[in-house]
């Protein structure tokens, strides 16, 4: 995999929270602390660190964790910061090592192949992708606050009220 591909990557890994949660700082790891209900964030490797994140890096966040109530979670990109994975060890983690799986953009299909609904994959050099991507969570907020897999009440005015700009 080429460079350009971990740093977008890492780029992205590092902006998704951050519209809905706090960063914290530990060292050379930053924990995101979600800004009410959800599914809970985890630590990773700071975007702009100097030095690999140290055992008292990790030490540090699980301690916050803890106080928050938060399970303790760390994702990474090995290839990006390999050294972290024999820090979580040190400190006692259970590391899952999943591979990092990237789609050639040239071996998708045309959207409009896909189904009679109109279909697009967004794209993240538009000018609308913010206002896109917010949509699509709103979509996904709605759908999902319903419980078990039959269609619930809610409709486009619930969507449109979930909806939440991104920063």
């Amino acid at each position: 995999m080429h460079n350009d591909i971990f740093d977008r990557l890492e780029r992205f890994y590092d902006a998704v929270p951050r519209d809905v949660a706090g960063a914290e700082e530990h060292g050379g790891l930053v924990l995101f602390v979600r800004d009410g209900p959800g599914w809970p964030f985890y630590a990773r490797p700071r975007i702009d660190a100097t030095e690999p994140p140290s055992l008292a890096d990790v030490t540090s966040v699980r301690e916050r964790q803890r106080k928050l109530g938060l399970p303790e979670a760390f994702e990474w990109v090995h290839e990006t910061t390999p050294e972290l994975l024999a820090v979580a060890r040190s400190a006692g983690l259970s590391v899952l090592e999943a591979p990092l799986m990237v789609l050639d953009p040239a071996a998708l299909p045309d959207p409009a192949t896909l189904s009679d609904v109109p279909v697009r994959v967004l794209a993240a050099d538009s000018p609308d992708f913010a206002a896109d991507v917010a949509a699509r969570r709103a979509v996904a907020a709605v759908s999902f606050a319903a419980a078990g897999t039959a269609r619930g009440d809610a409709g486009p005015a619930e969507r449109d009220a979930a909806v939440t700009g991104l920063e």
